[in-house]
């Protein structure tokens, strides 16, 4: 799994008027990790919620691909103070990382694509 972590724990992105989700969230990517990718070649793999404490929320919408399907090298960018890969081990061991959608959707892609 590839993931961008901002100061703030989370990634913030957007989708601007008239885009769809796949392609905001090939844009994110990029901007977020160097990494590029056909938005067609997405596969949703659903969403989740979280409410914090102070009143906000967290919507995620969580597509995977394969790696071989990707361009570019990763490096942190946008407001991502970092982005790199994870293992099935860190996932599993670093969970509150993915407590909006939860660890399986993320399992359940490497389970379909592999680990890199």
């Amino acid at each position: 799994m590839l993931a961008p972590t901002s100061a703030r724990g989370h990634s913030r992105a957007c989708t601007y008027a008239n885009e769809s989700l796949p392609s905001a969230a090939a844009r994110e990517l990029a901007e977020e990790t160097g990494v590029t990718v056909d938005p067609t070649d997405l596969r949703l793999l659903g969403t989740g919620y979280l409410e914090f404490d102070d009143g906000h929320s967290l919507v995620s919408i969580n597509y995977a691909v394969p790696r071989a399907a990707t361009e570019g090298q990763v490096s942190a960018g946008g407001d991502a103070a970092d982005a790199r890969f994870f293992t099935r081990e860190a996932i599993e061991s670093e969970e509150p990382r993915l407590r909006a959608s939860g660890p399986e959707q993320v399992l359940t892609a490497i389970d379909e694509y592999g680990a890199s």
